[in-house]
């Protein structure tokens, strides 16, 4: 896509917020959390489990991409020197 901002590399620049019909990473933690307390409950029938299970297994997913394009976005201005992580010069 032309409108896409691009790195210095040519390549789009990862953005870390959510992708089309995916939540915010707050939402889906949040939501994830609502889950694992229903599930701890022990009043859900094994099926309603199962539900659950596949929701939080799609929305730690979510969570986990989210995690890695912001990653990828703050590995464009910070690198790891010596144990240390330092802003890139920008040349």
């Amino acid at each position: 896509m032309a409108d896409e901002p691009r790195a210095a590399t040519g390549k789009a620049k990862p953005d870390p917020g959510p992708k089309s019909g995916e939540k915010s990473f707050e939402d889906a933690f949040q939501r994830l959390e609502t889950i694992v307390e229903e599930m701890e409950q022990d009043d859900l029938p094994l099926e309603d489990l199962l539900k659950r299970f596949e929701e939080g297994i799609a929305l730690v997913k979510n969570c986990r991409a989210f995690l890695n394009r912001a990653q990828a976005k703050v590995e464009e201005f910070v690198e790891e020197k010596n144990g240390q992580w330092v802003l890139k010069d920008i040349d």
